[in-house]
């Protein structure tokens, strides 16, 4: 029997051309991790700037509606208890906010007594963290995400008290969430 011999010429040619793709082999491998890393530092990088870029939104969002319940907060159409004359304030200036599910004012008790969309009947917004909140600090709070029970959209509530006699009546806005 014949054994092969690793001195054969063959054997050389092979040996030494695999030798030769050896480091254009290597040179591809660290080209392709440097590639990796470079794309994902850039990945990274454009995520960080999407955060900061939703974070200004966020807060652009919220400044907004605080001044718009501020605003409304004067008006005696929600400080009063004409609220048929609320609900159609409310109605008219949600159809100049788009952005905004829901436009209402609640009672001490939690009870919706005027909103910018009709309800079917008596709604009770007292579990409400936005609600709560208002009513705790006296001043501007927001809510959780949740489903709005007027609107049936996911929302998130912000909260202004309207101070008036010592009772606080909440006026809230829906904010629609927007899916990304």
């Amino acid at each position: 029997m014949i054994r092969p011999s690793f001195a054969s010429l063959r054997t050389k040619l092979v040996l030494l051309v695999f030798l030769a793709y050896l480091p254009a082999f290597g040179s591809q491998l660290l080209a392709t991790a440097e590639h990796r890393a470079t794309v994902s530092s850039n990945a990274l990088e454009r995520a960080r700037q999407l955060t900061q870029l939703a974070t200004a939104n966020q807060t652009r969002l919220v400044d907004q509606a605080r001044q718009l319940l501020t605003t409304l907060s004067r008006l005696p159409e929600v400080s009063g208890s004409d609220w048929a004359a609320c609900n159609t304030l409310l109605a008219r200036l949600l159809e100049e906010n788009s952005m905004y599910a829901n436009l209402g004012v609640v009672t001490p008790e939690g009870d919706v007594a005027c909103s910018a969309v009709p309800t079917k009947g008596p709604v009770r917004v007292n579990d409400r963290a936005w609600f709560q909140r208002a009513l705790q600090t006296r001043g501007f709070a927001i809510g959780d995400y949740q489903i709005g029970r007027i609107t049936g959209k996911p929302t998130v509530n912000v909260a202004y008290p309207v101070l008036a006699d010592d009772v606080v009546v909440s006026l809230s806005s829906e904010r629609q969430h927007v899916a990304a």
